[in-house]
């Protein structure tokens, strides 16, 4: 009875001390779902701060982003107010160009339909109006030749058809234009250029523009051949880079030499014609008309 006694009394120390133990692990335990709860209701709190930083940070950055692009936006604007402005610049010299086509067509009407000097010689008048307004090309200045030979006046028709070779080159219908004024002039039925124009071929056969693309190439070829003369003397290929260069220098130099002397000669002769075409004084004559034909 004595240690049935005393065994109970174990039992009931030991229930005691797990008793505390489970309390004191329930207590913990309150305590932390007590915690989570707290932090689950400040969550929402959380959530709302965040995404008011997250939507600062947003806009802040969207703003730097989008700086640039508006001053590309205000550049984009100067660009189309630009070019609006060229359109309106356009459209007000379209009367311009709408009034020499109309002249144009005038001068080709009159010329189809002339069958006298006189005839001709008012579709030359009507040509040269566009060459007064500023009109320069060798189209113009071909037709203005052919109507000045019909209409007898060989010495404009001649300076009408070398203008137009410096426009063109030398074409079919300049050549047999000024054999025409010049065969005027002579008062012969038929007349020989020049023998200049066979010795100096390249002068009349090309249009400045290209003598003067020509004179541009040889200039760079000239600077090549500079070149590979200064990669010769550091020894690398002697042999070949000398020949090139030389080739290069002379071919470069010659072609130079020649075409822009040919480029300055038609700038200046059609800058004289230019100033003194105005004082030019169309006539014309049946007799010589009958010779040229």
């Amino acid at each position: 009875m004595k240690h049935m006694k005393l065994h109970e009394k174990q039992v009931s120390a030991q229930n005691l001390e797990c008793g505390d133990k489970s309390r004191a692990v329930r207590g913990s335990r309150h305590r932390f779902l007590f915690a989570l709860c707290a932090k689950i209701h400040l969550i929402p709190t959380l959530r709302r701060k965040t995404s008011a930083s997250l939507r600062l940070c947003v806009i802040k950055n969207g703003i730097a982003i989008c700086a640039p692009f508006r001053h590309c936006a205000s550049v984009l604007k100067m660009a189309v107010g630009v070019f609006l402005l060229a359109v309106s610049c356009a459209s007000a010299a379209s009367p311009d160009d709408s009034a020499r086509a109309f002249l144009w067509e005038q001068a080709g009407a009159q010329a189809a339909a002339a069958t006298t000097p006189d005839a001709y010689l008012q579709a030359a008048a009507t040509y040269n109006r566009l060459v007064a307004d500023g009109v320069c090309n060798g189209p113009l200045f071909q037709n203005l030749g052919g109507v000045l030979v019909m209409a007898g006046d060989g010495v404009n028709a001649a300076a009408a058809f070398e203008r137009a070779e410096r426009y063109l080159g030398v074409t079919p219908e300049t050549r047999q234009g000024l054999a025409a004024a010049l065969a005027l002039q002579t008062g012969r039925a038929q007349a020989e250029l020049p023998w200049s124009r066979t010795a100096f071929f390249w002068h009349y056969a090309f249009p400045c523009s290209v003598r003067a693309a020509t004179a541009l190439a040889g200039w760079s070829l000239f600077w090549l051949g500079v070149f590979f003369r200064l990669l010769r003397r550091r020894g690398i290929g002697r042999v070949f880079l000398r020949s090139l260069s030389e080739t290069c220098l002379l071919t470069g130099g010659l072609l130079t030499v020649v075409f822009s002397a040919s480029v300055l000669m038609t700038l200046a002769n059609e800058r004289h014609d230019e100033a003194t075409w105005g004082a030019r004084i169309f006539t014309a004559s049946a007799i010589e008309t009958e010779v040229g034909r």
